[in-house]
């Protein structure tokens, strides 16, 4: 049971909802995906959202051109903890590369 102001333990406290705001601020701004959040036994607040790009890999030589280049989707997974008290631990975020369309040899 919460006292008066205190947090109960229900919800997050006012520092973990100020970073779950500005995480779901960011994220729209700069069109990833919206942050899903979950209640840890400890208190903290776990986190995970995605991030796509396409990424051009350039093969190098005398005769370069665009054409040769291959097209890779590159979808990162970015997790992490909000504590209690407002400290924010993210870790490594987990990459992976799908061949879009393979550059001519």
């Amino acid at each position: 049971m919460g006292g008066r102001g205190g947090s109960s333990g229900l919800s997050p406290s006012s520092e973990q909802q100020r970073l779950m705001d500005g995480l779901k601020r960011r994220n729209e701004h700069y069109g990833w995906s919206v942050p899903k959040f979950g209640k840890n036994k400890d208190g903290s607040v776990s986190y995970e959202y995605t991030r796509e790009k396409i990424v051009h890999h350039v093969h190098g030589g005398k005769m370069q051109g665009p054409e040769k280049n291959d097209i890779y989707r590159r979808t990162e997974v970015v997790t992490g903890k909000i504590m209690k008290d407002g400290l924010r631990r993210e870790n490594k975020p987990v990459k992976t590369e799908t061949l879009i369309k393979r550059g001519k040899r």
